[in-house]
């Protein structure tokens, strides 16, 4: 054994150094460690470490499992929009119209408009419920450019099922997010809806509450939010429009105006209809007869007995009329309602025109005037191959003014 103070080695057992006369300290080995073999000790070296490495584990897992933490990684995911771990955080079902893609397509634009940059933040409030099954986290967070505070309170759950065995599960509350109910959808019988791109096959048809004019389909529960829904109609064309589904309304009815009718589609039907109110007029005003005419609104299987009654009448009615209509231009069609039955298309238009009439005043001399008007019509159509053929309107107008 050697000093401690001057290192000189002593023999065994020397209580004091030899040369400078320092106490000697006499180290025992630990009786547990002295007769172990190398194999054992080099075991329970590795089986400490495991230990230690496990205490370490279980702390950090403890750590990250906390509520309050995953609403921190929950507020964060939300602020960086990462809407695949704001999904994989809320636990949601998966389903056609609940999956991790439909997640994505009906929230990314969503926090997108609201997102904003947050400077800071953290947990100021944790509210237990008294059965400790839910957990309330509110957290107080500062936005770039904005003097106050903001808070946010998010709702956890515990589940029935630990994590890892050890640890409670909190997932973030899904039901903002989730509709409580089956979803119903109301549509024009015969049209062929796809919400998002997903077909709504006769799978979700609700034969019961469907009837000979609508069609309603039942899909399950749905993600809360604005959805693209193309619609196509029984009469030819696609319109596109957005759904809005909020957790507690429960059904919805698809609705055609002039908005969302496709623009190539409303611009055809208005060229179509200034051509064939063109066509009555310039006829009507040179007296000819329908049949003069019947080429122009003729097709197979077409029934013209009420558009032929409308231009008789427009006929009479010029004849009767105490001004001579000598012609007409029509400058402008615009829709401003629409609606369908079946195959029949029905538009109310608003007409601008342009034209010259002759009359005679007080004195019995003949007088021209030129002006221009609008008028308000409603024309039915049937859809024909693509196109429109006009079978029906209300009352043509006659009356034209003779001051300008």
């Amino acid at each position: 054994m050697f000093c401690g103070e001057c290192g000189t080695k002593n023999e065994t057992g020397s209580n004091f150094c030899e040369n400078c006369g320092a106490k000697l300290e006499n180290k025992k080995k630990n009786p547990m460690f002295s007769n172990m073999s190398k194999q054992n000790k080099t075991v329970l070296k590795i089986a400490s470490g495991v230990i230690a490495v496990i205490i370490i584990a279980f702390i950090v897992l403890s750590n990250m499992f906390k509520p309050e933490n995953i609403a921190k990684k929950f507020f964060e995911a939300t602020v960086d929009g990462d809407t695949d771990k704001i999904y994989n955080y809320l636990n949601i079902e998966d389903g056609k119209f609940t999956s991790k893609k439909m997640f994505s397509k009906v929230f990314k634009e969503k926090l997108k408009e609201n997102s904003s940059e947050v400077l800071n933040y953290k947990v100021t409030k944790v509210n237990k419920s008294e059965d400790g099954l839910k957990m309330d986290v509110t957290i107080s967070y500062t936005e770039k450019d904005k003097s106050l505070p903001k808070t946010t309170e998010i709702t956890l759950k515990k589940n029935k099922k630990n994590k890892l065995l050890f640890f409670s599960n909190w997932i973030i509350s899904s039901e903002d997010f989730v509709t409580e109910r089956p979803v119903k959808i109301v549509v024009a019988k015969g049209t062929k809806l796809t919400i998002e791109g997903i077909k709504l096959d006769k799978k979700y048809l609700d034969k019961k509450e469907s009837d000979e004019d609508e069609e309603v389909y039942e899909l399950p529960k749905m993600l809360t939010g604005e959805y693209t829904i193309k619609a196509k109609l029984p009469v030819g064309f696609v319109v596109e429009d957005k759904l809005n589904i909020n957790k507690y309304y429960s059904e919805y009815d698809v609705k055609i105006n002039s908005s969302n009718i496709p623009k190539k589609t409303s611009k055809k039907i208005e060229k179509t209809i200034k051509e064939n109110l063109k066509t009555m007029y310039d006829a009507a005003i040179n007296k000819k007869s329908f049949d003069d005419i019947k080429n122009k609104f003729d097709y197979k299987k077409a029934d013209l007995k009420e558009i032929e009654e409308d231009y008789n009448t427009l006929v009479s009615n010029l004849s009767n009329s105490s001004s001579t209509l000598t012609s007409i231009d029509f400058t402008n069609a615009e829709i401003v309602s629409f609606s369908f039955d079946d195959n029949e298309i029905k538009v109310r238009t608003k007409i601008k025109y342009k034209y010259e009439i002759k009359y005679k005043d007080y004195n019995d001399e003949e007088k021209t005037n030129k002006s221009s008007d609008y008028d308000y019509l409603t024309i039915s159509f049937d859809c024909v191959d693509g196109d429109y053929k006009m079978i029906d309107t209300t009352t043509l107008t006659t009356y034209f003014s003779r001051y300008n």
